[in-house]
This record gives C-alpha cells, structure tokens and sequence, in this order.
C-alpha cells in the first residue's frame, strides 16, 4: 500500500507540494496523490475508504488506476469524478465508500478547480491570515444516484497563497483528555501558514 502514496510529489515552478500520511492501521483506505496531466496542469487528489484491511486498500489501488489513466487522457474535473463513482458503484454495490476532494490546477494561470464527495472542505490560507473553507456538498462516491450531479468550484491561487487538504482523521484526533482537535483548531493553525515555505 505504501507504493500507492508518491514519496516525493511533481516539480511543479512557483510551487511547493508537501504530502503527509500517517496510517491508522496496517491496511487502510488512505489515498493522495500529487499527478501531472497530459495538458500540463496538476491533479491534486485526497480520498478515504470507509473501513480498513484489505478491501479498503484494494479500493484505494482501483481509484489511484482510474485517476493515473485520468491524467494520461485528460478532460476535465467533474469527468474524474463522474468515472470514480460509476467505477465505485458498479464493482462494489454500495458495500463501502469513499470521500474524495479533487483539485486541478493550472500552473500558468494559477487557477484552482476544486471538486468534493463527501470529504472534509479543503482550507486556503491567503497570504493575509485570511482562511477561505471552500464548500462543496456531495455524498461519498458510491452512494445513491439521488444526489445528482457532482459541482466544482473555482478560485484563483496568488503568492503565498496555501492549499490545505486533510482527511477527518486530523480533526478528529483526539489528546490524553479526549478532546478532539476540531476544525477551529485547524484553521488557527492554518492561519499560521499565511506566506510561509513548505521548506
């Protein structure tokens, strides 16, 4: 399963990409990746399968080949995501699924598209402190086909500017008293980002 997380993310000029990931268990359903496409842009994407073992990692490797074939062919966000659903809710029934937060990226443009099933909303630390919570409301992929069509969301990156993508597993760590780490911690915490290097 570590093969499945990039040791080392793209070289991508003007940015800096750091991926962490600590394991709750052996197997787990843990995926990030950090993709260049065919078109040059960069494939920014978080998942988690529900449950652990190996069901959730074979899962996890499914989603990281339909995301690799992704990049190779191109298209556009909610494509990507229209094809992991579809994948998800013919081969698995329904019997687990995953939350996944999606970014494309334009390095020349620098312009963020963004797109959420069922994850935890990614945070941007502008250079200001300012933290912007991008809302995007789907269900997990996998669940009913009541929930309709996938939406995007477009921002703009400037100098400075942070991408934090997190999976619930960070906000809801808990210390020695038992108390959860919260999203409001996350986002002090995430203000002390504004302007700083991953270096």
């Amino acid at each position: 399963q570590e093969s499945l997380i990039p040791r080392q993310a793209p070289d991508w000029p003007g940015y800096e990409v750091e991926i962490v990931n600590i394991s709750a268990a052996d197997l787990g359903g843990d995926y990030v990746d950090a993709v260049p496409t065919c078109d040059g842009r960069a494939l920014l994407v978080l998942g988690d399968v529900t449950g652990h073992g190996v069901s959730a990692a074979l899962l996890t490797a499914m989603a990281k080949a339909v995301v690799f074939r992704f990049a190779e062919e191109g298209g556009e966000l909610l494509a990507l995501m229209d094809r992991l659903n579809r994948m998800i809710s013919k081969l698995i029934r329904r019997r687990k699924r995953m939350t996944l937060l999606a970014g494309l990226l334009d390095v020349q443009s620098h312009v963020l598209t963004l797109s959420d099933a069922g994850h935890p909303f990614p945070l941007v630390v502008r250079a200001d402190g300012r933290v912007d919570e991008l809302e995007i409301v789907h269900a997990p992929l996998g669940s009913s086909a009541r929930w309709g069509s996938f939406e995007q969301h477009t921002t703009s990156l400037a100098p400075g500017d942070t991408l934090l993508m997190y999976t619930d597993g960070l906000v809801e760590a808990q210390n020695p008293g038992h108390e959860m780490y919260s999203i409001d911690r996350l986002r002090t915490f995430a203000s002390t980002l504004a302007g700083k290097s991953t270096g």
